[in-house]
């Protein structure tokens, strides 16, 4: 949503500079006028979106207002502090941008006023404004977000690892390939050339080609990831998401279909048909075993917490313990990923440099010794 930074008279005719967002100038025009305000000078400055901030910077926001909260400072007197605190400008931007609003009586709306939070964030701070314990839920959204944060760290620590290593092998083969290969070609005669010589002659000459092929496989697998999904050890992983967030809304008063509706939309396209087919039962009041022994893959542990939700009628500790127990599964899940591929990736890399070796190194000192003799 596009920020603009406005010079406005108020209504004792002072003049004041202010940042605020809307979607186009008309709709800055009414916010104005809303706010018994008449413009001056409008200039635009940034577009942020949701993609613009990522899960540090609304940790870090979160954690700084609940501490304030905690202290005692009320909560746009907490946002004129953090605004001088911040770094980066869109910071500042975003955080004057909740004070403004929070000054002309939008309350939580404000901070929906733009994609820096998503809904669940914003309906538990509705409901946290209700109560009156914004503190606290500034501080869970804090720690939901940090949480968030470390679990894609782990898996693009997992990812990484692989893709880096893949592209230090194809430059250092190419490097060889191209500058070292021709010079012992000439050294190395015919009788001392074995396979791995003629394999790795063949893979350096061929490496145009094979680097295509293996960017046109991870576009392929990029265009096909719905598929992947289907996996039934990624489709637990991002079942694991789902129920955490599930777990987060209803421990926000959340109502469960509205926490269904809402925690389906941090789960890849792909698997959110059976989450829908959930949704639907529910809405047309079937008992809630019989609908949630409908989704692929359900644990018995699961049905066995769901029944035992019906008769005590508090599915919100439910969910949150089963999400406890997918949480638990994932952390291990990734220690055990981690445990193998580390291994697995530095024996890969001893194979290939012996194979370089036994393609380069030793035909050249076969060719030595039989010189020598």
């Amino acid at each position: 949503m596009p920020f603009y930074r406005y010079w406005a008279l108020d209504v004792h005719n002072r003049t004041i500079k202010a940042e605020l967002n809307a979607d186009n100038y008309g709709h800055l025009q009414r916010k104005l006028k809303l706010y018994n305000l008449r413009p001056l000078t409008v200039k635009r400055m940034y577009i942020l979106s949701y993609e613009s901030f990522t899960d540090i910077d609304r940790f870090d926001i979160c954690l700084s207002i609940a501490e304030l909260l905690k202290a005692g400072v009320p909560l746009a007197e907490a946002l004129k502090d953090i605004y001088h605190d911040q770094r980066t400008q869109k910071r500042r931007i975003l955080c004057k941008s909740f004070e403004e609003g929070l000054r002309h009586g939008e309350g939580m709306s404000a901070f929906k006023s733009h994609d820096f939070f998503d809904d669940v964030a914003h309906l538990s701070l509705l409901h946290a404004e209700k109560t009156g314990d914004l503190a606290h839920s500034f501080e869970t959204l804090a720690h939901y977000y940090i949480k968030r944060h470390t679990l894609r760290n782990e898996w693009l620590r997992i990812i990484r690892y692989p893709i880096f290593l893949a592209v230090m092998l194809f430059i250092l083969i190419g490097i060889l390939g191209h500058f070292v290969l021709p010079n012992l070609e000439h050294l190395i005669p015919h009788t001392s050339r074995g396979i791995a010589f003629h394999s790795f002659q063949w893979f350096t000459q061929n490496l145009n080609l094979l680097t295509m092929s293996l960017l046109l496989l991870s576009v392929l697998i990029f265009l096909c990831r719905q598929f992947l999904y289907r996996i039934p050890i990624i489709y637990r992983c991002c079942m694991c998401t789902f129920w955490e967030s599930l777990a987060f809304c209803l421990s926000h008063d959340i109502p469960l279909l509205m926490a269904l509706d809402l925690s389906k939309m941090n789960i890849p396209y792909g698997i959110r048909p059976p989450i829908y087919n959930l949704y639907q039962h529910l809405q047309n009041g079937k008992m809630l075993s019989e609908a949630f022994a409908l989704l692929p893959h359900m644990p018995n542990t699961l049905h066995s917490l769901i029944a035992l939700a019906e008769k005590t009628g508090d599915i919100t500790k439910i969910i949150m313990h089963f999400s406890e127990m997918k949480k638990k599964f994932k952390k291990n899940l990734i220690k055990k990923l981690i445990s193998w591929t580390q291994p697995l990736l530095i024996l890969i890399m001893g194979l290939v440099v012996l194979w370089i070796l036994n393609a380069t190194i030793v035909p050249l000192y076969d060719s030595l010794a039989d010189f020598t003799d």
